[in-house]
């Protein structure tokens, strides 16, 4: 009884692991048909968007990560730009709602 119990148990397990593997493969799956579906409508962003009419500055990019990580621009003066979009995660906070600066 106590063998048909282990092997139960393991074969749960060894099912649960493999619906989750399947999850995964479907998630990945769409989101490179998600991927493929907006490089067809948008095309290749190119890795610097140039404007001869407002060329990029080290100063402009010096000014504009101050700026970005700076929290006295907050209401509360405890938040910047990258408390709520954070570029370690890509600008998202993964969150329904942002907290904002309640």
């Amino acid at each position: 009884m106590k063998k048909a119990i282990i092997l139960l148990s393991v074969f749960l397990m060894l099912s649960c692991n493999k619906k989750v593997e399947n999850q995964e493969s479907a998630t990945e799956i769409a989101l490179s048909e998600l991927q493929t579906k907006a490089k067809v409508l948008f095309g290749e962003l190119p890795d610097l968007a140039d404007n001869t009419d407002n060329p990029v500055t080290e100063e402009k990019v010096f000014l504009g990560q101050t700026l970005y990580y700076d929290p006295i621009l907050s209401k509360n003066q405890t938040q910047s730009c990258n408390t709520c979009h954070n570029l370690s995660t890509f600008g998202v906070d993964n969150l329904p709602f942002s907290p904002g600066d309640a």
